[in-house]
């Protein structure tokens, strides 16, 4: 007997999988994009990453 509702109880569960990892992502990448609330910073910007890769003793791949 095949369940009626497959697509959907496949679609809920991907999402729950899904969810929580695009949260962790970009729970990462807005810091690494100068947005961090906590620390009063509201604005996307480069800096962070200008200021890694004008380091001396950084050398990229």
């Amino acid at each position: 007997m095949p369940l009626k509702h497959a697509k959907w109880i496949t679609g809920i569960i991907s999402l729950l999988l899904v969810l929580p990892i695009a949260i962790g992502l970009i729970g990462t990448l807005l810091p690494a994009f100068a947005y961090f609330p906590p620390l009063g910073e509201y604005d996307l910007s480069l800096s962070p990453w200008r200021d890694l890769f004008s380091q001396g003793n950084f050398t990229p791949v």
